[in-house]
């Protein structure tokens, strides 16, 4: 039997979490961050030539209800235009089945990382639309949401 250091078994693990883009349009550069259902990668779309961000489900979903709630998500996001929500571009199925869309890819401080301000009127559709899609939960303080992946 040969064991596995350390470096390998960590290279092993990041290529069981990547998404399989084999066959599609995106290329995979590095993941963004993870939450409770799944990952969100930087990945460049070849048609388009520009770096986009990709969500994919990452756990197992034997019933499908992850795959529909991302797709929901997606489309209630799709449907919103304000400054602060991040435009959908598209929707699909990865070919190992598992859906997920891309969104543009906003560059700089995740939201609280720092003092980001954000005005109250932002702040309240944020929490709306938010809520309603399932993506962010109330913190332990009750004073500022936590965004999902």
């Amino acid at each position: 039997m040969t064991w596995l250091d350390d470096s390998a078994l960590e290279r092993l693990r990041q290529a069981a979490d990547s998404p399989d883009l084999e066959g599609t349009r995106y290329r995979l550069i590095d993941k963004l961050g993870e939450g409770g259902m799944g990952g969100v990668f930087r990945v460049e779309d070849r048609v388009l030539e520009r770096e986009v961000a990709l969500k994919v489900i990452g756990v197992s979903d034997p019933d499908g209800v992850l795959a529909i709630r991302l797709l929901q998500e997606a489309r209630v996001i799709a449907k919103l235009e304000h400054p602060g929500i991040v435009p959908v571009h598209d929707a699909g199925a990865l070919p190992d089945g598992r859906p997920y869309y891309t969104m543009k890819l906003v560059q700089g401080k995740r939201y609280f990382e720092g003092q980001i301000w954000v005005d109250d009127r932002d702040l309240q559709i944020v929490k709306t639309y938010g809520k309603g899609v399932g993506v962010i939960k109330k913190s332990s303080d009750n004073q500022f949401p936590k965004f999902e992946t």
